[in-house]
């Protein structure tokens, strides 16, 4: 491996030509050393491209371009099977377990029909999705000398989320409804609160009539008003209780405002029965007991569609499900795109060790290169929302990271042994107080928070094989592991609130990785006459084929063109 300068002492004949351009063809065929990927792709947008372990030769510049792009659509289970990006946000029965400020609304439905384990559920929910994040660095490096380069890196990064989202689909002909409860029309909530309001007073005032008689009638039980109870005081009693229990029940599980009547069970369901038949019984023994005191008392209202897309998502201007109260104020669950810079890095890296030909001669022996470099990263990435399900940041923020390449190559075999360390600083972004997940729905109770990412280390090992002094083809192993982000200055909105089921926590993840490349070279034809610029091309492709849980199973593709130039002698 020889530099791209020319020998010290180079025959004035045509063979001096020959020494440059065989160290332009060393060079370019073992610069192909790690791409570092970043595996909590859903927390880290701006996964790097090729870092080239040698430093640029003193005088050259060189600009590099590319594009990595990096899909998953999967994630790793414990047992190393995967599971579907969407399944963590798919259920079969969505409610509180997802939205936990319906849960009031579920314990007044099991108050309504006497029943503890009644579930309150708006049906099956089926969300089928893909992540794609594309990463186009520009980069810039100057080599100060042969030893020592410094670049700069600004990468674009485009993140990408889709999603197809079914509410309650079912196969043609499959008739059976899976919810028990639906959204009201934004038309007739006013009316609807109104209604509950109404029914919800005549109930108080009947408790309180029939509380008061039971008072009365313990004091002058022969009292002519107290024939409807006499004998049956204990039944009377409860009669009473129940009035005012199922009151508040119908406050908090209906709504009696606008902004609270949002929710009805489902006209026909087990659900709409039941309730039904519990406040006809209590009616016909309030009647019984205290005549005329709940003269007008109507009945409870239901909806008669099934819950629905648009419910879930809102349309016009109305509110879903997620929007309001209940849901939290998330976003619509739908494709989320985004574009941006990723986080400005600058770069310094140093040739230690560099036993390697510099003759004209025909390459012979062991050739061995060490070089290691460091990275100071900026913030100047995008965080991702909190209130998007899907979202996708484009970077980390700032940080710092310290990389090593030891090239070995003899005769027309060689290899690179590849180490990254990454350690980020901590950033204030606006997180889920309880559990901070990163995947899957989250408690909907926002606040910023100081968050630090994992620290990183990565390890590869990428064998080649030269083809000529122009192409080379490469595979890859690698390992890398991720830290879990740490938090501070965040406050638990409830002692009570607990991470949802289907929440994604941020842990440590280890992956590990193969892939394979080929790379192409004309800077040894341009310093022989026989090309017009000095270009190098590479492509490689990288999978990760195992790694613990809820690590996604990512695939990435990486094209990239670099061209070199001279500025000085």
């Amino acid at each position: 491996m020889t530099p791209l300068v020319a020998p010290r002492s180079a025959p004035a004949s045509p063979r001096s030509c020959r020494a440059p351009a065989r160290s332009l063809a060393t060079i370019a065929t073992l610069c192909a050393v790690l791409v570092t990927p970043c595996v909590g792709l859903e927390a880290q947008g701006a996964a790097g491209l090729t870092d080239d372990a040698i430093p640029i030769p003193g005088g050259w510049v060189r600009f590099s371009v590319g594009s990595a792009w990096t899909r998953y659509d999967s994630r790793f289970l414990d047992d190393g099977t995967i599971r579907g990006l969407g399944d963590e946000l798919s259920t079969d029965s969505l409610g509180p377990r997802q939205f936990p400020r319906l849960a009031p609304i579920e314990g007044a439905l099991q108050t309504l029909t006497r029943t503890p384990g009644q579930r309150l559920t708006f049906g099956r929910l089926d969300v089928r999705s893909d992540a794609r994040v594309v990463t186009t660095p520009f980069a810039l490096e100057y080599g100060i000398t042969r030893r020592l380069t410094l670049g700069v890196v600004v990468p674009l990064v485009q993140t990408r989320r889709a999603a197809q989202v079914r509410v309650n689909q079912r196969a043609a002909g499959d008739t059976a409804k899976t919810s028990n409860i639906g959204i009201l029309p934004a038309s007739l909530r006013l009316e609807t609160a109104t209604a509950n309001a109404n029914l919800v007073a005549k109930l108080a005032q009947a408790s309180t009539a029939l509380n008061g008689l039971l008072t009365r009638c313990a004091q002058n039980s022969a009292a002519a008003e107290c024939d409807p109870i006499r004998g049956r005081e204990a039944d009377a009693t409860e009669a009473a209780r129940r009035a005012s229990e199922f009151a508040g029940a119908v406050a908090a599980g209906y709504g009696t405002t606008e902004a609270t009547a949002i929710v009805a069970p489902l006209a026909g369901s087990a659900l709409a029965k039941s309730i039904e038949a519990e406040r006809l019984a209590l009616v016909t023994k309030l009647t019984a007991y205290v005549p005329g005191s709940i003269v007008g008392l109507g009945t409870l209202p239901t909806v008669t569609t099934e819950f629905s897309y648009v419910d879930l998502q809102g349309s016009a201007g109305t509110p879903g499900l997620l929007q309001n109260q209940f849901g939290g104020g998330f976003d619509s669950l739908a494709t989320t795109e985004r574009i941006g810079l990723g986080d400005v890095e600058l770069r310094a890296r140093v040739l230690l060790i560099d036993h390697s030909q510099r003759d004209t001669l025909p390459m012979r022996g062991a050739r061995v290169r060490l070089a290691v470099g460091g990275i100071v990263r900026f913030a100047t990435s995008r965080p991702d929302s909190a209130r998007d399900l899907l979202d996708i940041d484009t970077g980390e923020g700032a940080g710092t990271e310290v990389r090593s390449a030891l090239d070995v190559a003899a005769g027309r075999v060689g290899a690179t042994i590849a180490a990254r360390y990454a350690r980020s600083f901590a950033r204030t972004v606006e997180v889920p107080l309880v559990g901070y997940p990163v995947g899957g729905f989250a408690y909907p109770e926002f606040g910023e928070v100081s968050r630090k990412a994992g620290d990183v280390f990565g390890l590869d090992v990428t064998p080649r094989v030269f083809v000529g002094d122009w192409l080379a083809f490469e595979g890859r192993l690698g390992m890398e592991r991720t830290g879990a982000p740490t938090f501070s200055a965040a406050e638990s909105p409830c002692s009570a609130c607990v991470v949802l089921d289907s929440s994604i926590l941020p842990t440590e993840r280890t992956v590990r990785l193969i892939g394979g490349g080929v790379r192409y070279s004309t800077v040894d034809s341009y310093l022989r006459g026989r090309a017009r610029y000095p270009i190098e091309v590479s492509y490689r492709h990288l999978e990760a084929i195992s790694g613990d849980a809820n690590a996604p199973k990512y695939f990435r593709d990486q094209l990239e063109l670099r061209i070199f130039y001279r500025i000085r002698r």
